[in-house]
């Protein structure tokens, strides 16, 4: 209890802070797409002066907060419908989404030279970390891959939910869970650190993982973020971190 009270007065003090500085920007991001967050806010912060505050976590946990009145100037999003429910409740600028990335997912255990689909199919007793469908676009994603394997009827029990693709990670890297599905974001970033085993199940098998963002407070820094995100710096730092086009088919 007393670390969910300090982290939730950490992020009041950031949104406090963010709020009275016209010179910063207070971002909500979404886990899945933090890192490559941090390094496109280092690059704008030097192209432009404005300073950039991230504030990280589960999409649908980010819209509670922003519809709870949490002062954010820019969201960007591991889905579209979050987006255009906030657009809906008129809690955006006008016009201003746009999708700037394309998730996808990987089937990953910490165990060398294993086939994973093969041990994902036949894990009648084996844990499966996955994030939480009903908070992560990922956990979504993961989930409809399971159905269309035939084996989420089977595996419900076995499931181990994270509350974002951050944490569904962590559990596998811990050990106490043998596979499980992360976005290939985090697999970018991970795959040359240790001994592993992979498998990138093909798109059809889950809905495209269409990321959006758009501007919470009409401002300068904030409509050039979004302009940044169309420079040719971010559009191949997405795709280096493993995140298709928006375009891509």
């Amino acid at each position: 209890m007393k670390k969910i009270i300090s982290s939730t007065l950490i992020l009041n003090l950031l949104m406090f802070t963010a709020a009275c500085r016209s010179d910063s920007l207070l971002v909500a991001v979404s886990s899945n797409f933090h890192t490559p967050m941090k390094l496109i806010s280092e690059e704008f912060e030097k192209r432009t002066n404005y300073k950039i505050i991230l504030s990280s976590g589960s999409t649908k946990k980010q819209f509670t907060q922003i519809v709870n009145g949490a002062p954010f100037n820019f969201f960007i999003a591991a889905d579209t419908e979050t987006v255009e429910r906030l657009e809906k409740l008129k809690l955006t600028v006008r016009n201003s989404s746009f999708q700037y990335a394309r998730g996808q997912l990987v089937v990953f255990s910490p165990q060398e030279d294993i086939d994973v689909k093969q041990r994902l199919m036949a894990s009648r007793d084996k844990k499966i970390a996955i994030a939480n469908p009903s908070l992560s676009p990922y956990g979504k994603a993961s989930k409809e891959l399971l159905k269309n394997l035939k084996i989420w009827n089977s595996q419900k029990n076995n499931i181990v939910s994270g509350i974002n693709i951050e944490q569904a990670y962590q559990f596998i890297k811990s050990g106490n869970v043998e596979i499980g599905i992360i976005a290939k974001s985090q697999f970018m970033r991970i795959k040359n650190q240790f001994d592993h085993s992979y498998w990138i199940p093909p798109q059809n098998l889950y809905s495209p993982i269409n990321q959006s963002a758009v501007l919470l407070i009409d401002s300068e820094p904030s409509m050039l973020l979004r302009e940044f995100f169309h420079t040719n710096f971010v559009l191949n730092l997405i795709q280096e971190f493993g995140y298709g086009l928006p375009h891509d088919k």
